[in-house]
């Protein structure tokens, strides 16, 4: 009985995001530059490609990439309600615990990757080079999608979508899928400059 007791007020009082996902979150920065230096919230961080530990909070975090001969390019990353946290709906306890703790917040990207561009282009770069920038990004965020349309032996939407971005053929764009083993692999293949 009294075990019982002691698992039952426990359990009541667990707060399911901070047991589970801890109060920071890893987040890995990679940059189309080498040696991008990070800056989050005003302060360098690391320097590209990287992983750093941040705290769990409902504030946003502003980042900041910097590189001699190229823009600043800022990101916001933006908390959001961390989805092991709806467990707690067993106690207001857990929630509490959960807020004071920032385990109920997570951020929406643990992978950053930055497309740094460089200082001074021409209107024709400068068109090139969003032209890439749009590429990778679809790449990056709709990886899984395009990696499942590939294993089913078809060119569908994710597929014919990124061609008509990148101006690759629909055939050497499931090539490039098939031979990229994560998100970073595949973007790096849309490099026009």
């Amino acid at each position: 009985m009294k075990k019982t007791l002691i698992l039952t007020t426990t359990l009541a009082l667990a707060a399911c995001g901070t047991i589970f996902n801890g109060t920071t979150q890893k987040i890995t920065f990679s940059a189309s530059v080498p040696n991008t230096k990070i800056y989050i919230d005003g302060l360098e961080t690391c320097t590209a490609p990287c992983s750093t530990e941040i705290d769990r909070t409902s504030d946003s975090i502003q980042i900041v990439a910097k590189h001699k001969g190229y823009e600043d390019k800022t990101i916001i990353l933006r908390s959001t309600i961390n989805r092991t946290s709806y467990w707690n709906l067993v106690g207001i306890y857990s929630w509490s615990t959960d807020a004071l703790s920032g385990g109920v917040w997570e951020y929406r990207n643990d992978n950053i990757y930055i497309q740094m561009e460089p200082k001074g282009m021409s209107a024709a770069q400068q068109k090139l080079f969003e032209k890439e920038t749009a590429a990778k990004r679809f790449a990056l965020y709709n990886f899984d999608e395009l990696k499942i349309e590939t294993a089913a032996g078809r060119n569908g939407e994710y597929t014919q979508a990124l061609s008509n971005l990148s101006g690759y053929e629909a055939n050497r764009i499931a090539s490039l899928i098939q031979k990229s083993d994560t998100e970073l692999d595949l973007a790096a293949e849309f490099d026009f400059q």
